[in-house]
């Protein structure tokens, strides 16, 4: 439980960073607007959910050491009351018992010590983790395939044909539906058109770093 409110509450600051980072980025855009009051309404509300999810975090730590400081005191009192008891019946010494009472209080006290560092190792957990997912992510374009075609010599010429492609974060809008045209070496060609026709997206598939749904996009022709 303490792990899952760490990570919700690094998530959450995560995403009141993000919004203060882009109104700073863009803040002549804001100001243009008059958008301050309300961009600081919504930094404001990030802020404020990451607090809720901080406090929850910090009421589950309470209730742990509050459990934790019960079982110390618990363990003395039944240290000397079973320690008593078996003085009485002449089984162990006073000694003893002192013996095993201070080993427990040491090393209780010594745990209570790690406790608080759980929370600095489960923060640091959660953002290695966040590194390592990428790192191990397994692409659908693999650019460090050794299979496929590898021309000898490429002359500059570009073909698209019949491509069609959505973005698969919005699968319902079509973005290039049967598009084709040519690039001839040398020449400048200008992409021109309305936000959202698909000028960018041209430019990613022939980097690839988008894999079109249908057609063919070749650098020699095929």
């Amino acid at each position: 439980a303490l792990s899952t409110m760490t990570r919700r509450e690094m998530r959450a600051y995560d995403k009141a960073g993000a919004v203060a980072n882009e109104v700073i980025s863009n803040i002549r855009t804001v100001t243009s607007f008059n958008a301050q009051y309300a961009e600081v309404v919504r930094y404001r509300d990030r802020l404020n959910y990451a607090q809720k999810i901080g406090i929850k975090g910090v009421l589950i730590t309470g209730i742990f050491m509050g459990f934790y400081i019960f079982v110390i005191f618990g363990s003395m009192g039944f240290v000397f009351w079973y320690g008593t008891n078996l003085v009485t019946e002449g089984k162990i010494t006073p000694g003893t018992v002192f013996a095993v009472f201070w080993a427990i209080m040491i090393g209780a006290i010594h745990l209570g010590q790690a406790i608080p560092q759980l929370g600095v190792f489960t923060a640091a957990k959660l953002a290695a983790g966040e590194i390592f997912e990428i790192i191990d992510l397994e692409p659908n374009i693999n650019c460090m395939s050794p299979h496929g075609l590898i021309p000898s010599h490429v002359e500059g010429r570009i073909e698209l044909n019949n491509i069609n492609f959505w973005y698969p974060s919005r699968p319902n809008v079509k973005i290039l539906h049967n598009t084709s045209f040519t690039v001839n070496a040398g020449s400048t060609v200008a992409l021109v058109g309305h936000s959202g026709c698909g000028k960018s997206t041209i430019i990613e598939l022939l980097l690839r770093f988008y894999e079109q749904q249908a057609g063919i996009v070749s650098f020699i022709p095929i």
